[in-house]
């Protein structure tokens, strides 16, 4: 049988762009993920919903009749924020997306639906407002998300607004100082901790993942040279170990695997190659004889 010309394919993983912590080219947005997004959104909208009817039908609260009007217009916004983060998750996880092309969105409806909660807070309550429990919760989401070097910036700006509505309501002195104090500190730990710890896991993640499509890829090579194997074609000896190369691997598993391969189809190969000429000649001592 006449060789076949064996040329490795040359399309491969680029893992500088299949991987970098936190961009998410090879992490994908799954139900959990769905789950996730909208259960926060939903969740941090319904709580300010809850607080501002204590507040409203609170005859003691220390809340202007406008500033409860105006804290209503924003738990609004929260929802219509909330409901538009659960249409993009879903609209995701049935498009099959990577983090990657749902950063965007994501990013735009948590820092809105941060910032909405936020702004309550100088309406109703300042450093003492129950909204602060729907921010730590939208923090710690905002942290997990936003790993890219853009989330830096809620790092200055949550810290900020924690004091900004603690000052507002004149909480900086008093019994309200250490409230105001633990409050804004404790906002800027929470969320650089959680970064912190969502980077690795991230990093770890997208690492993994990248492994396993290259591996896969490696192994999709491996079909069309062993189909030839199949077809008796020997002449894929030698050639295995390009088609499931890793530039970054040389002694992985499946390297060692071909290699041996390789040279399992090269012995097969030569002693093909011995029997089919010492066929030839007994044909053609047989033909002296004759």
């Amino acid at each position: 049988m006449a060789d076949v010309a064996i040329t490795p394919p040359s399309e491969s993983l680029d893992r500088k762009t299949s991987t970098r912590g936190g961009v998410g080219y090879s992490l994908y947005f799954g139900q959990r993920d769905f789950y996730a997004t909208s259960g926060m959104h939903l969740g941090a909208a319904a709580l300010s919903v809850g607080i501002l009817v204590l507040f409203t039908t609170n005859g003691s609260s220390a809340a202007s009749a406008s500033a409860l009007l105006w804290a209503w217009v924003l738990a609004g916004s929260q929802w219509a924020v909330a409901l538009a983060a659960t249409f993009l998750a879903l609209r995701a996880v049935r498009g099959h997306h990577t983090y990657e092309a749902t950063d965007t969105w994501d990013h735009v409806t948590s820092l809105s639906h941060l910032s909405l909660v936020i702004a309550g807070t100088f309406l109703v309550g300042g450093a003492e407002s129950p909204l602060w429990f729907g921010v730590a919760a939208l923090v710690g989401y905002v942290a997990n998300l936003m790993t890219g070097p853009t989330g830096r910036l809620p790092l200055l700006l949550v810290p900020m607004a924690a004091g900004g509505s603690a000052l507002v309501h004149g909480q900086w002195t008093g019994s309200t100082l250490p409230l105001a104090a633990g409050l804004t500190a404790g906002l800027a730990l929470l969320y650089w901790y959680t970064r912190v710890t969502a980077i690795g896991l991230y990093e770890e993640a997208e690492t993994n993942m990248w492994g396993r499509n290259r591996l896969q890829q490696r192994v999709d090579n491996l079909a069309q040279p062993l189909l030839f194997v199949s077809q008796g074609d020997l002449s894929v000896a030698g050639h295995l170990s390009a088609w499931a190369s890793d530039d970054d691997e040389t002694d992985d598993p499946l390297s060692e695997l071909t290699g041996s391969l390789d040279h399992t189809l090269g012995s097969l190969r030569g002693l093909v190659s011995r029997v089919r000429v010492g066929g030839e000649q007994i044909g053609v001592s047989a033909s002296q004889v004759l």
